[in-house]
């Protein structure tokens, strides 16, 4: 018995697309040379399950992870705080600027907002998974 990693992009309708593990691996190693052109400008759910093998088929699901990630005009994966939520587009990220405008708690530790954005709050909801996708 063994484990893999099974990552997911929930589109804008629920459908939902399967990422290979390597090629995520490389978007977050060099984001730039990995692009989803598809996705550019966009906000997309993601979801990371971790799935028990038997002869390498899918037999159970051992733990579900969820976040948001965020595509830049060119499908670059963004990379810093979680939710950007309020900030203005073209706004530097790490600058003060945007640490002031941000408005949900997953901004990072760096912000005291105690609320999520309604974004957020659809992506934390909880899910059902155990009759599978």
């Amino acid at each position: 018995m063994s484990s893999a990693v099974r990552l997911f992009i929930i589109g804008d309708s629920d459908q939902v697309y399967r990422l290979p593990a390597a090629r995520y691996a490389r978007m977050l190693r060099h984001p730039a040379n990995y692009p989803i052109t598809s996705l550019a400008n966009r906000r997309v759910r993601c979801a990371e399950a971790v799935v028990e093998l038997r002869s390498r088929k899918a037999v159970r699901v051992v733990r579900m992870l969820f976040w948001n990630a965020t595509f830049d005009e060119h499908g670059v994966r963004h990379q810093g705080p979680h939710c950007s939520t309020g900030v203005a587009s073209g706004t530097d990220l790490w600058k003060p600027a945007a640490q002031n405008a941000a408005t949900c708690v997953m901004w990072g530790s760096l912000k005291t907002n105690v609320a999520y954005c309604p974004e957020c709050c659809t992506s934390l909801r909880k899910m059902d998974l155990s009759a599978g996708f």
